[in-house]
């Protein structure tokens, strides 16, 4: 039986998603398969992904290209999947292999459908490099002394982004039953999504690092306008209104405004 089916966009990165494979091919100890998803028109990681010839493998070719909306693809794969969790791991990054084993571990134990990990930013760019650790170090800080889930989905919602798509791995059911990711949030659809399936059915928080995370290259959220990131949280400010109520989305963002201006004064 598959345990995780990890699940990774891509577009014209076939170096980098050489890499993000190779990673997950030293996973260990569980069942797992990888489900790729090239967005690009002319099906550019094709043949090296056939070229490895590894079973657990699947390539896929959108027919239709989105133009920079992995959400697409990843809802798609996960409609093929058949692990019992999902992990999505972005084509530019690696995942710690001996890690996802805990990951699996901690959702068995818990009645949790989302667990979430530490990140270790890497690459040659010192000053992202620095901005990226210090970034995760405070994030860390609250997962290692917050365990109720409301409080992390206020966070998510109006301080720190706490996580990124590749530091969770989601139960299969929970990411089902909340319809994946939204489509029609251009930037920061991952923090959307965890938000409502913590919101909704809780987080367990294993204090280990399971995403290697590249900095300092051109991506899709570096590359993002302020408008854009606007407009992003327009909708998921709006769609948390509907799906759970205007007093608790208005509660959270006072809490967080008096919580702003508390670490303000100290820091």
């Amino acid at each position: 039986m598959i345990s995780v089916s990890i699940i990774t966009p891509t577009f014209r990165r076939e170096v980098l998603l050489a890499e993000a494979i190779a990673s997950v091919q030293k996973i260990s100890g569980i069942e797992w398969e990888m489900l790729i998803g090239d967005d690009s028109p002319e099906g550019s990681a094709e043949p090296f992904v056939r070229t490895l010839n590894d079973k657990r493998i699947r390539y896929w070719k959108n027919p239709q290209p989105t133009g920079g909306f992995p959400a697409v693809i990843r809802n798609r794969l996960a409609g093929e999947a058949r692990g019992k969790y999902l992990y999505f791991l972005d084509d530019d990054d690696r995942v710690v292999a001996e890690s996802l084993l805990a990951m699996v571990a901690a959702l068995e134990s818990s009645v949790a459908a989302v667990a979430v990990a530490d990140v270790r930013p890497f690459g040659d760019d010192q000053r992202a490099l620095k901005h990226e650790e210090d970034y995760f170090a405070r994030g860390r800080a609250v997962w290692a002394c917050e365990r109720r889930s409301r409080v992390i989905v206020m966070y998510l919602l109006f301080l720190q982004t706490l996580l990124v798509c590749s530091s969770c791995v989601i139960r299969r059911s929970a990411f089902d039953a909340i319809r994946g990711f939204d489509v029609t949030i251009a930037l920061c659809e991952d923090v959307e999504m965890y938000l409502r399936a913590i919101r909704t059915f809780g987080f367990v928080y294993v204090p280990i690092v399971l995403l290697e995370r590249r900095c300092g290259i051109a991506s899709l959220i570096n590359g993002g306008s302020a408008a854009q990131f606007k407009e992003s949280y327009r909708i998921i400010h709006g769609n948390y209104r509907a799906r759970f109520g205007a007093t608790e989305f208005f509660v959270m963002k006072a809490v967080s405004l008096l919580l702003r201006a508390k670490i303000k004064l100290l820091g």
